[in-house]
């Protein structure tokens, strides 16, 4: 091939951002993408302050998933657990999910404090790993967290221990041994 056929390729895959793309496509992207203008399945992400919000008015538990642009993990735990039909389900009907780019300076309100999202990572919630993730009550309460990646299956547990409320009443252990055996779980 000559040159410039070469060239006119690459500028048109470049544009079409199949080249030195994350592979991931935009959610308007795959809006567009859908059949009859329907939106894609997938976790209903929201910013740190809507997710609080939302949380607070519906009574449910808040996923925070804690992340920087150039984790690896991060992109595989978007690309394959959040992508899962099971994990995206489960998350959206029990809880609100939220997206904390943990080296952002993008201001957010946290107890009545404005601090940024890299502030909120390290100083608030005290990541310094990731990917982490935060499970938080429906008041705000820090319940636990949980860091590096983890595959649709055993996200899923964790989905269903918190937004079931088991934490409550039992441990994540006996709620899996329960979960294994087919009992009701117990401390």
């Amino acid at each position: 091939m000559k040159r410039n056929t070469l060239m006119g390729l690459f500028a048109g895959l470049l544009a079409c951002g199949l080249v030195f793309g994350s592979g991931e496509l935009t959610r308007a992207q795959k809006a567009e993408a859908s059949p009859a203008g329907t939106t894609p399945p997938g976790i209903e992400w929201l910013t740190y302050d809507a997710g609080i919000s939302k949380a607070q008015r519906e009574g449910k538990h808040v996923l925070i998933d804690f992340y920087t642009t150039w984790c690896g993990w991060c992109k595989r735990m978007d690309a394959t657990t959040f992508s899962d039909p099971t994990v995206i389900s489960a998350v959206n009907k029990s809880m609100v999910a939220v997206k904390v780019n943990a080296e952002s300076s993008r201001q957010v309100s946290h107890n009545g404090q404005k601090v940024t999202e890299r502030e909120l990572s390290g100083r608030v919630y005290g990541v310094s790993g990731y990917p982490s993730y935060w499970f938080v009550d429906p008041k705000g309460g820090k319940l636990f967290m949980l860091p590096g990646y983890r595959n649709a299956a055993d996200f899923l547990e964790l989905v269903e221990y918190v937004g079931g409320t088991h934490y409550k009443t039992t441990s994540f252990p006996k709620f899996l041994e329960a979960k294994k055996s087919g009992t009701k779980s117990s401390k």
